[in-house]
């Protein structure tokens, strides 16, 4: 587990951090993402891509600090190898292998990945069809 006191240094730098918003529209292609130091990253790879959801393959290097991010989608992770901790709202939790996480459209979520690691990603957009349950029932 993620040291607690680097992960409150980590949080309060978070903050700090500008808000980003990533549209669906533009993670449709094939992307590398770099972490907050610039120099490990994740590859994303796309088994599948429409106008409307993705499933996607990602890569990760060992160490990489995904950071605060949200998006208006909803997302479904599964860590199929490695290791993951999701950091949100002052909290940390250890991703268990084969077990989805869910995070909800609009929700500020970071990725700390201590080990080489390899995730299976769906993205659906929100949508009357996806509507987001925390504000739509």
């Amino acid at each position: 587990m993620y040291l607690k006191e680097e992960s409150k240094n980590i949080m309060e730098r978070l903050r700090e951090l500008t808000e980003i918003v990533v549209p669906f529209r533009e993670t449709i292609n094939d992307t590398n993402i770099i972490d907050t130091d610039g120099s490990k990253k994740a590859s994303m790879r796309y088994i599948y891509k429409d106008d409307d959801a993705s499933i996607a393959m990602i890569y990760i290097e060992a160490e990489f600090l995904h950071k605060n991010h949200f998006h208006q989608e909803r997302e479904i992770i599964i860590l199929l190898q490695g290791q993951a901790e999701r950091i949100f709202e002052s909290h940390i939790q250890e991703l268990i292998i084969n077990v989805p996480v869910i995070i909800e459209p609009m929700e500020h979520h970071t990725f700390y990945y201590p080990k080489e690691s390899k995730l299976l990603v769906i993205t659906i957009p929100a949508s009357r069809h996806f509507p987001n349950f925390k504000s739509n029932g």
